[in-house]
């Protein structure tokens, strides 16, 4: 977990509290190890930290949008990827003009793919990233979101370099 992530928070609240309804049991040792996948998912703690929450609804997005804004001050960049029925132009819309941001195909079926015409605008994760970092060398955060569909390709490129 974040810390101080009422997101995660919240969602293990609601967890465990469908667990009770259901008369099954919880153990404190899952509650105190309780992480999940591809929300508030710290993929790189060092410099630029990369946090990853798939932020797949507009609630979701509204959520992550408040973890950013608790992180003013610092140098940080949103990288969005989204799926073809998500309403992205309106959720473009309603990010904060000081908040950074660029799009990427996700490479996935149910990915959009965004007009690579415009210099914020990525083919893949890899060449956003790679941008981002190149063209931000004072960059303290990088919050990636959009789909629980990229999660998979992202975690693993993360996982590929801190191995490399």
């Amino acid at each position: 977990l974040v810390k101080g992530n009422m997101y995660n928070y919240q969602n293990l609240a609601n967890s465990i509290i469908s667990v009770l309804e259901s008369k099954y049991t919880i153990s404190e040792k899952i509650t105190s190890e309780f992480k999940m996948s591809g929300r508030m998912e710290v993929l790189q703690k060092n410099e630029p930290k990369v946090i990853f929450d798939a932020a797949h609804n507009e609630d979701g997005f509204n959520k992550l949008l408040i973890e950013i804004d608790k992180s003013q001050g610092l140098d940080q960049i949103l990288m969005l990827s989204f799926s073809k029925d998500k309403k992205f132009n309106e959720i473009i819309k309603s990010i904060p003009k000081k908040i950074n941001f660029v799009l990427f195909h996700g490479e996935h079926d149910r990915s959009f793919t965004p007009d690579t015409s415009q210099d914020f605008v990525f083919e893949n994760f890899k060449q956003a990233y790679e941008s981002v970092i190149k063209n931000n060398p004072s960059i303290n955060i990088i919050w990636i979101a959009g789909s629980f569909y990229i999660y998979k390709n992202i975690s693993h490129f993360f996982l590929e370099k801190h191995l490399s």
